[in-house]
């Protein structure tokens, strides 16, 4: 009896079992089959006309397209790949903001059996990063938005022995050496695209890391590792009637993500705008009634700064907002269902290299937060938690701090290439693959985890650790503002401060605060909260004992 109690008491839990689906092809194309006249695509930014896909474009402001319309788009593109030389393997890459193009492209890739690689446009402002993400996922084929980004991608530094066929969207292309996109959008009197089988455990899409702390690191990804994922966000319930409105950026996992599991369900994308814009958000919101959406708390307060600006509430048919990323507040949960009028919201935990702790939504926000925490959820589906001491791989107890370990059929079994990112990989007691996430967690009793930090932003003051987001989500609790505090690891000093309202009246006394923080363990602070001009007391570093008087 014993025993069995002190199992109990261990920080480690595992999530429901997980459904076994078809590879990622299958069920895109049975959508074009099984629902082939609903919405598949609405891009508020593009002409209705663009590339004369739809069928009927003349009463639309916009581009809309059916998954008949689309499916005939996706064809003529694949033929077209393949008559360039595009073959089964050679992984198709995307420097693309969110738009039709960006759609097509990963169809495109998945129909033909191309690994797909998408990278943020932006990611060309660092050339060593960007040339070692093309090499380390030996790219064949690069789609880029305009000539710009063209001009950028041609300077990298990049094996001339490897021929890369390189595409443009733009109308104009920069040199010959250029195929207009355009051009791949005409039929060709080519044999069909074949679908064959897919290899078990083959490569169907690469995403990179972030790369804070060093180059990023080539993440692949098979049918069952995209599919656990999107099983996870099965969680927030979906129909073919649903829309996703879909703002993140397409190269993060969970702006392609989101996207490919909402398109696996027959269901509709609908983008705004290239990049996250608010006020084109809301349009898109209201005008295509979506009914779910993923925000970050950053894009989550650009939203309400709008709504409070035009002086009215928004015309939600939102079913589930999830809310994820650093930093999420319990207030940020309230928001959602209150501010955003969703019926539903829900959070999650997860990493490029898989996703394993998620929340179903929940009407009631409360049903989230944990004090001054907010509640990533249990196990995902097919998952296993344990929480551990640094360099330990044995758990904790129950509501004790440690690092997060998961396993389970969403978790990539390692990087790309030969000892990258080793170290965070090892084969458990259970003979399964198990990776050490770096983030700092807490389970509770029921087996939910709270995420409170992550180790390398760790802050080290008379031998206890200080989570800057402990730090973050108090003084945007209290203050009423988004915080962001950069941290150096190394020398445990302040390097900066974000806010969401960069010319916020705090922000001189929000700096010299930090500034402070990081000497003494006693900290005033005057601010408008509550009361006008309150002093908010900070005497010690768990959120739990902030007092204010």
């Amino acid at each position: 009896m014993g025993d069995s109690n002190e199992v109990d008491a261990q920080s480690e839990a595992e999530g429901i079992p997980c459904f076994v689906h078809p590879p990622v092809w299958q069920r895109l194309r049975q959508s074009t089959i099984n629902c082939s006249n609903n919405l598949a695509l609405a891009s508020l930014h593009q002409s209705p006309a663009l590339y004369g896909v739809a069928t009927d474009s003349t009463n639309n402001e916009y581009l809309r397209w059916s998954y008949k319309d689309l499916n005939s788009a996706i064809n003529t593109l694949a033929r077209n790949l393949q008559k360039l030389g595009a073959k089964r393997g050679q992984p198709v890459a995307t420097f693309l903001y969110n738009g039709a193009e960006f759609i097509m492209a990963f169809w495109a890739a998945h129909k033909l059996g191309c690994p797909f690689v998408p990278i943020s446009p932006r990611s060309l402002v660092n050339a060593e990063e960007a040339a070692h993400m093309l090499r380390v996922a030996g790219v064949s084929i690069v789609l880029v938005q305009d000539a710009e980004i063209a001009a950028r991608f041609d300077a990298l530094s990049r094996d001339k022995e490897l021929k890369q066929t390189k595409i443009v969207i733009s109308e104009t292309a920069p040199d010959p050496s250029w195929i207009i996109f355009a051009s791949l959008m005409q039929e060709v009197a080519l044999s069909q695209t074949s679908d064959e089988d897919r290899i078990e455990n083959e490569i169907v899409a690469i995403l990179f890391t972030s790369g804070t702390t060093s180059l990023p690191k080539g993440v692949p990804h098979n049918d069952t590792t995209l599919n656990t994922f999107c099983e996870n966000l099965s969680l927030g319930r979906r129909s073919e009637e649903g829309a996703f409105c879909s703002v993140l950026p397409n190269n993060h996992a969970m702006g392609y993500f989101y996207t490919l599991h909402f398109m696996m369900h027959g269901a509709a994308i609908v983008y705004p705008s290239p990049s996250f814009d608010a006020v084109a958000m809301v349009k898109a919101l209201e005008e295509e009634k979506c009914t779910h959406t993923a925000l970050v708390p950053t894009t989550l307060h650009a939203l309400l700064e709008v709504l409070k600006a035009r002086g009215n509430s928004l015309k939600s048919s939102l079913v589930d907002v999830c809310i994820s990323g650093s930093s999420v507040t319990p207030d940020n949960i309230r928001q959602a269902v209150f501010d955003l009028g969703s019926k539903g919201v829900s959070t999650g935990f997860g990493m490029t290299e898989g996703s394993p702790i998620w929340s179903p939504p929940v009407q009631n926000p409360e049903g989230l937060v944990n004090g001054d925490l907010t509640i990533a959820g249990p196990p995902a589906p097919g998952a296993r938690i344990r929480i551990c001491d640094p360099d330990s791989r044995t758990p904790i107890r129950k509501g004790e701090r440690g690092e997060i370990h998961q396993t389970g059929p969403g978790l990539v079994k390692a990087y790309l290439g030969i000892g990258v990112g080793e170290d965070q990989f090892y084969i458990g007691d259970d003979g399964r693959t198990w990776f050490v996430t770096g983030d700092q967690g807490v389970m509770l009793p029921d087996g939910r985890i709270s995420i409170t930090g992550r180790y390398k932003d760790m802050i080290n003051r008379g031998g206890e650790n200080i989570a800057p987001a402990s730090i973050e989500t108090i003084l945007s609790r209290f203050c009423g503002v988004q915080v962001w505090l950069k941290f150096d690891s190394k020398s445990h000093s302040l390097l900066r401060v974000e806010l969401n309202r960069t010319r916020h009246k705090l922000l001189v006394p929000l700096i010299r605060l930090l500034a402070r923080c990081l000497s003494q363990f006693f900290v005033v602070l005057e601010t408008a909260a509550s009361k006008p001009f309150s002093k908010l007391f900070y005497n010690t570093w768990d959120q739990r004992t902030f007092q204010m008087r």
